[in-house]
Parts: structure tokens; sequence; C-alpha cells
């Protein structure tokens, strides 16, 4: 009986990762998964305010401290896109003031961009799209307004011009039939050139169908508008025939372009030789401009994925990880690291003990002693832990690192898969297309996932002692199971 060699009880589960925190050791970390469809930026708020209630009945000495919270890059990206649609607003209002010259006029052609706005959330709200990054993004108040403009600017010409022969209404009216199929054909155009963004399917649709709903929600309000309010409040802010300006500087600029007008009508050849020498000196250019799935996004902390041999154990892991955190806290931009190694209990990605996520939360750049660039920081970073013997390391950032795996099933920007059968063989070749690759003029931390050396056990089962015995395969199966994985 087991009982009279071994005291046998209920105990832990086989542990699957570990934490480490400031170079500290061990501590228990938490971690909030959102479910799909919700408001991220809700569900932070949520969880802060449960934590607040929790942190009441904590035991003495214990406490929660937040290390990674992704309302700071949501905050700071909302704040970006706020930021340059009201700069954008800005300046296309003060470019209206400058050259039409007519306050009311200016100021009825401003007032789309608020409306037509309006117009994009509640085709953002029909569609269900969340205001970020790539909804927002996009957006273009020259465009917007662009058909606005060209109807208030028919307006103005003939009430300075046609002044005694008809009403203000009537030419109104009628400057307003002139344009009208131009406006319609000119943003018609650009909605359709956002079309074929709609028919993107996957990890594409998903990053770029919102905006080019976003977009074309805003430009369909914006030729509404500019269709209908924009005639009507002309009609009611313009009664009477407006005097000519003359100023020198438009003048100037109007005669100059009448010249330069009149030369390229003269030399029609030369112009459109010109004009395709430009665009066959555009289309070879774009070789030499880098291209990218999505911009580079700086959400104000590091994320370095390190690995290690295969066959480490878990505790000689977790040394490995304190000293790295050492490492990496000895440069003054580091505010805290965390490193989680291998996977939680209840598994939310596979991964081994020999890696680990090493979350390097920076200070605020103005609380930076050495003035320098974040990849002037990666570099020294790299520098500095290039000398931990067995070790490789990947730099990115969190949330771009879960946005590469979920395109490539790789943590990394650029991923080469080799399959095949004989392990010796695909090393062999893994080699060979890491050699080319470190190679290769911007590469950098080229590395390969090296998975022999970790140890193995292989069962024999003898089939016919276990008959014998009368027992099955699934019988030594499920015992295996139990004291390799723990009993379920």
């Amino acid at each position: 009986m087991l009982r009279d060699v071994a005291e046998v009880g209920i105990g832990a589960m086989p542990r699957q990762g570990a934490v480490t925190r400031g170079a500290r050791g061990e501590t228990v970390s938490g971690m909030v998964i959102m479910l799909k469809g919700e408001n991220g930026m809700q569900v932070i708020q949520r969880v802060k305010s449960r934590l607040a209630e929790m942190a009441k009945s904590l035991p003495s000495g214990i406490s929660v401290v937040p290390f990674y919270d992704q309302s700071t890059v949501i905050d700071g990206t909302i704040r970006t896109v706020r930021n340059n649609l009201l700069e954008g607003g800005a300046l296309v209002i003060a470019v209206l003031f400058l050259f039409l010259r007519n306050v009311p006029a200016a100021l009825i052609v401003a007032s789309v961009i608020p409306l037509s706005m309006l117009i994009g959330f509640i085709g953002m709200r029909t569609f269900g799209i969340s205001a970020n990054l790539m909804s927002l993004g996009a957006i273009d108040f020259g465009l917007i307004v662009d058909g606005s403009v060209v109807m208030m600017e028919n307006f103005v010409r003939r009430l300075q011009q046609d002044a005694q022969e008809l009403a203000p209404r009537r030419q109104i009216r009628d400057a307003a039939h002139e344009v009208a199929r131009p406006i319609v054909s000119g943003i018609a155009i650009i909605i359709a050139v956002y079309l074929p963004i709609l028919s993107l399917q996957g990890l594409e649709g998903r990053m770029f169908r919102p905006m080019a709903v976003t977009v074309c929600s805003a430009l369909l309000g914006s030729l509404i508008l500019a269709l209908t309010v924009v005639p009507a409040a002309a009609s009611l802010v313009f009664r009477k025939p407006l005097p000519t300006h003359n100023e020198r500087w438009f003048a100037g600029a109007r005669d100059l372009y009448a010249h330069i007008l009149n030369w390229a009508l003269l030399n029609r050849v030369l112009v459109v030789a010109g004009a395709a020498v430009l665009v066959g000196t555009a289309l070879v250019s774009l070789r030499a401009i880098g291209t990218e799935f999505m911009p580079r996004l700086d959400e104000g902390s590091l994320l370095i994925e390190t690995r290690k041999l295969p066959s480490i154990s878990l505790s000689e892991s977790v040394a490995i990880s304190t000293d790295i955190e050492r490492i990496i806290q000895s440069f003054p931009e580091v505010e805290d690291v965390v490193t989680k190694i291998e996977r939680p209990d209840l598994a939310t990605e596979a991964m081994g003990i020999y890696q680990g996520d090493v979350y390097v939360l920076l200070k605020p750049r103005s609380q930076w002693p050495v003035k320098r660039s974040k990849e002037q920081l990666v570099e020294a970073m790299a520098l500095k832990l290039g000398k931990f013997p067995g070790v490789t390391y990947n730099f990115t950032q969190p949330m771009a690192m879960r946005l590469d795996e979920v395109v490539s099933g790789v943590k990394a920007d650029l991923a080469v898969k080799v399959f095949g059968e004989d392990e010796r063989i695909l090393n062999e070749k893994a080699d060979e297309v890491l050699r080319v690759l470190s190679r290769v003029p911007g590469a950098a931390d080229t590395q390969k996932e090296v998975l022999a050396g970790a140890a193995e056990w292989q069962i024999q089962l003898n089939r016919s002692e276990l008959a014998r015995f009368g027992l099955n395969v699934v019988d030594v199966r499920d015992v295996v199971e139990s004291a390799v994985g723990g009993a379920g």
C-alpha cells in the first residue's frame, strides 16, 4: 500500500509559471481579460472602481498595484486625435477667412465641420464603431469643407459681379444649380476611393473598415450640407449684393495663376511630358519608401521578450529573469519592471518556462535625465543585456507584440517558418535562414526559436503485460497524465 511508504494528501497544482517584479523576486499578479465587443475604456474604469472597493478589505501589508494600464495608451491616443482634429479645424477656418474674405461666408462654411462630424458619429454608432485612432485619424477637414467652399465661393462671386441683375436669393439659387453637379461628382469620387476598403476581410477589415465608414459618413454628410444647408444659410445671411474686395496680394496671386495657366495651355506637350516624368519618378521612388502594416504607436512602455534554453527549470528561469530586471532597472529612464514567465494556471497563451515577457514601464519623457530617443534607449539596453549569456531578446511594445502575434502567430515584426519532419534538418535550415536574415540591412534582434534540448520522457508500453494484468492503454495514459499534470 502507498500509505506504508508515504503520506498521501491534497497538494497544490504544479506551477505553470511565475511573475517577478523590480528585481526583488517573485510576486503575485492578476490579469483582466476584456470580452469581445466591449469598450476598453469603460472596462478599465469599472475594474479600477472594483479594485478600489477591494482594497478596503485586504489584509494589512497587502496592496494591489497595477503594472500595466492600457488606459494610459488610450488616453494618449484620444488626446492626440482630439488635438489633431482641433488644430486641423482651426487651420481650415483660418484659411476660409483668408481666402473667402467674408466673415459670414467663412462662418457658414466652418459650421459644416461639426455638422459633418456629427453625421460621421451617427454612422459610427450605426455600424458599432468606437472613437479611436483608426476611425478618426483619417478625418481630413479640407475634404469635408471642399464642396461647401466651392458652393460658397460661387455665391460670393455672383453676389459681387451680378449685383444689379437679379435678387440675391435668385442669384444664390442659380449659383447653387451651377456648381451642384461638379460638387457631387468630386465628393462621389473621393467616397469611391474608400469603398474598396469596406470589402476587406479578416484582420485587415477589422483594422481599416472603421476608417472607411467614418470618412464616408462624414463626406456624405458634408455633401448633403453643401447642397442644402449652405445655400439656405447663405440666402438668410446675404440679403443684398456684396461689395467687391480688391486686395493687392490676392489680385497678384490670381494674375500669377492666370499667367501660368496661359503658359501651360500654350505649351501643352511640354507640360504633359513633364507631368509624365514626375509620375514615373514617383512610381520608381516607391521602391525606396518603407512600408508597414500599421503605423508605429508610441505606447510609453517597452516589452522585451526573453528566451532561455528550453531545458531550464522554473527556479533557474526566475533567477535569470531577476538578474535581467536588475540590469534594466539600472537605466534612469525606467520606472518599474515586471516579468511574466510561462503562463498562468488558467492558460491564456502557450509559453514555456524558458520564455518571459518583460514589461518595462518608462518614466515620462520630461523626467529622463539623459536626452535620447526611445530607439537609442533600446540600443543601449540591447548592448547591456547582450553581455548576459544564454538569453536572446526581442524588443517591442505590449500592444504591438499582441498585434504581431495575431497577424503571424509569432511575436515579431517578421517571422520565417520552416516545416519538415526531421528535427536535425530543420535546425540546420533554421541556422541558414538566420544567417541570411542577419545580413539584411536594418534587421535587428534576429534569432531562431530553439526547441531542441528540452527534457523528454518517452513511455513505451508492453501490451502483453498490460493484458496479463487486465489493463488497457487508456488506464496507463490516465495514470501518466495525473502524475505529470496533476489530477483534474
